[in-house]
């Protein structure tokens, strides 16, 4: 599914440390599996010259698949919804 046609520049970067606790700084890569970056920054020029402005997506994960609440991972729901 084409989302934006006629793209000439689509980049990310990530903000975030390796540790996941020391200062964050960004970078085009995110190599650590284990810990997800802050920010995630999008560009997006169009071939005619117009650009996007700049997305950052702040990246706040709370809790796990297990305790996300109804219908978001949780397959262990023993709530009587008739």
């Amino acid at each position: 599914m084409t989302l934006i046609k006629h793209v000439s520049d689509f980049t990310l970067a990530y903000f975030g440390s390796e540790d996941g606790v020391s200062e964050g700084v960004w970078t085009e890569e995110w190599m650590n599996k284990g810990v997800l970056p802050r920010l995630v920054k999008i560009s997006i020029n169009l071939k005619n010259g117009i650009y996007w402005p700049e997305m950052i997506i702040d990246l706040k994960v709370t809790g796990t698949a297990d305790n996300a609440g109804p219908g978001i991972g949780n397959t262990n729901n023993s709530q009587n919804l008739n």
